[in-house]
């Protein structure tokens, strides 16, 4: 678990651009703050008051929205917090006058001076040119007011305390807050970016005993931080986000998240409607490829791909697909379970063999596996214990499949549950997370009409990581990996997902794997009952395997 990957570079970590995050920013509502403890009096001796009482925003506001953030904290580092600030600019004075904007007396001596330029002794004698001008009026304070509060204690606290809307914020015990001047951290946009600004906060962090000008961890955990903009010691804007302070003593695994995704097989009887659609889909899954640097693990009907790529202008899909991989499939759909039933196989094998060589015709650079099996019909055991015998380490079970064949009890989702085939060996299944319902295009849509996609992932991250640290000491170090696939197994949205693996870059709590790679990083769960695939499953083979031959 403690190897990291390089990514593939389809795209640069950071491509977000502003004008790309203010089209999220232009569905979001105006909103309400509240003012956290006043931490410019605040000593280290003398924790801040968690109260939030509300206060108004001024006339015009500012929203400040969370565009990027370091979120693993050791003993001493940094927190890095970068902010998108959009509103009345002009009105909070963000950029200081400039010193032609200054206006001092007229200390031209028109009204007081004779032509000869002696004084007519009606102006205040002994004032010189030089006492006469004033002094620039310095401008406008603008402070950052950060507070940090004790680890949230349950998962629903990581919710409220994420975003701009801070009356959502935990009442939990404030530790520490600290006062920065961030006026020099503001770059105000020019240009097509006019009317925008990006604050780029750094604050430090010590242990105890601390320092006036650095925020206090002491306790390991998951704290909520809340910065608060002060034009003028006035909060302007405000905004919560999450931090996972570490301990050295309490090192937790990365959790693995593997995207996968899938396209139905028409078959031979299949109408040519079917395979446009499926050919359709192809290309989404391949601009969805090109948007992530995360390898997706895909299941192709191999005819679908064979044909999408002879016949295929746009001449992508080999290359969309490079370093991603490819679940086994027959080249005919082929039940396993009923070429077991009667006897035959070998005609199952003859077809995943030659499915398996039209893949890496049509994707010569995508890798094709046998390592994970996709379940999307009912399995049975000889079948399962066949799949074994030909170098299947796992299976994915969609939850709705695992609850009508296998248990009505659905396992934990990031761990393995291994199920008994009867002949003293067992085959491990890995339930679908439903975190995946988030990447369908109408899920990802009403996300983004309340929230952002950084704001979204640091949440997302921190419920995984909290289901670690609130796990049973036994189980606190267990490896955990978790497959991301809509409910239909269509292709996901990218938007969430490029800013979750994204984010991912930056922290050892997740990282992006293939499905392939999880058998070396996921642990085994201990199940609440006896498992077992069923004794038989699915059609009759007869008319098929005529047609097949």
């Amino acid at each position: 678990m403690s190897t990291s990957r390089t990514p593939r570079g389809r795209r640069s970590a950071r491509t977000a651009t502003l004008p790309a995050l203010l089209m999220v920013l232009a569905m979001l509502t105006s909103w309400s703050i509240g003012r956290s403890p006043d931490v410019s009096a605040q000593t280290d001796d003398e924790p801040a008051d968690a109260t939030l009482p509300p206060v108004p925003v001024s006339a015009g506001g500012i929203q400040l929205r969370l565009i990027d953030q370091s979120f693993d904290v050791e003993p001493g580092d940094d927190i890095e917090l970068t902010y998108l600030l959009t509103g009345d600019l002009d009105g909070a004075e963000l950029t200081p006058p400039t010193e032609d904007a200054v206006e001092g007396p007229d200390v031209s001596g028109d009204d007081d001076t004779t032509p000869d330029g002696t004084s007519d002794g009606t102006g205040d004698e002994g004032v010189t040119t030089e006492d006469a001008e004033e002094e620039p009026v310095p401008p406008v304070p603008i402070e950052a007011a950060v507070t940090n509060f004790v680890p949230v204690e349950r998962i629903d606290q990581i919710e409220r305390a994420i975003g701009p809307d801070v009356r959502r914020a935990p009442l939990l015990p404030a530790i520490d807050g600290v006062l920065i001047d961030v006026r020099p951290l503001i770059t105000v946009g020019e240009g097509p970016d006019a009317g925008t600004a990006v604050l780029e906060l750094s604050v430090p962090t010590d242990v105890d005993p601390s320092e006036a000008d650095r925020l206090e961890f002491e306790e390991t955990g998951l704290h909520p931080i809340i910065v608060e903009l002060r034009v003028g010691g006035e909060v302007v804007a405000a905004h919560g986000t999450i931090i996972d302070r570490r301990d050295d003593d309490l090192a937790l695994p990365t959790v693995d998240l593997s995207v996968l995704t899938a396209i139905a097989d028409p078959g031979p009887s299949g109408t040519l409607g079917q395979l446009r659609a499926d050919i359709d889909a192809l290309d989404r899954t391949a601009d969805v490829a090109l948007e992530l640097e995360a390898p997706l693990t895909m299941s192709i009907p191999p005819n679908v791909a064979r044909i999408a790529t002879e016949s295929s202008t746009r001449n992508v899909l080999p290359t969309a697909f490079a370093d991603d991989e490819l679940i086994s499939t027959p080249a005919t759909p082929f039940d396993i379970s009923s070429a077991v039933a009667v006897d035959r196989i070998d005609a199952f094998a003859n077809q995943l063999t030659f499915g398996e060589d039209q893949l890496r015709t049509a994707f010569p650079s995508t890798a094709v596996r046998r390592d994970a099996w996709l379940v999307t019909a009912p399995i049975s055991a000889e079948a399962t214990i066949e799949l074994r015998d030909r170098a299947v380490r796992y299976m994915i079970f969609p939850a709705d499949l695992y609850r009508r064949t296998i248990s009505d009890e659905l396992p934990d989702t990031d761990r393995f549950v291994a199920i008994d085939l009867g002949n003293g060996t067992s085959m491990p299944i890995l339930v679908i997370d439903e975190l995946g319902a988030a990447f369908t295009r109408r899920a990802t849509r009403e996300i983004l009409e309340s929230t952002n996609p950084t704001e979204w992932s640091i949440g997302t991250i921190s419920r995984l990581r909290f289901e670690q640290y609130d796990a049973p000491p036994s189980a606190r170090d267990a490896e955990r990996s978790r497959i991301l696939a809509t409910p239909d197994l269509t292709e996901p949205d990218p938007r969430l997902l490029v800013e979750l693996e994204r984010i991912a870059e930056q922290t050892s709590a997740i990282r992006f794997s293939a499905a392939s790679e999880l058998t070396g990083v996921t642990s085994t769960q201990t199940a609440s009952e006896e498992l077992s695939f069923p004794a038989t499953a699915g059609p009759d083979l007869s008319e098929r395997l005529e047609l097949i031959n």
